[in-house]
């Protein structure tokens, strides 16, 4: 018999974890070397995802963030995203 709640199908959504989700973007950062603009508000959320497990690496990587926003020279954004990606 088919109907409601005869075959249940659960939907498991995997978040991929914090760590991962920074470097995704970092590697595209030091890669193209665009201004971070709106997109620093992740880069802040994934820091504070990892500040739950390790709230060391949070700390280090949190005025770092702060700088990489201000940035605007190409240059500076990549060698800047390529420091961050060295902590991870």
């Amino acid at each position: 018999a088919t109907g409601c709640g005869d075959n249940e199908v659960s939907t498991k959504i995997t978040v991929p974890p914090a760590t991962e989700l920074l470097k995704s973007v970092l590697n595209e950062l030091a890669a193209k070397g665009e201004p971070v603009g709106s997109g620093g508000v992740l880069l802040q959320q994934y820091v504070e995802r990892i500040g739950k497990d390790d709230a060391a690496k949070a700390k280090a990587l949190s005025p770092m963030v702060d700088a990489i926003m201000a940035l605007k020279a190409p240059a500076k954004i990549k060698a800047k995203a390529n420091e961050m990606l060295k902590l991870l």
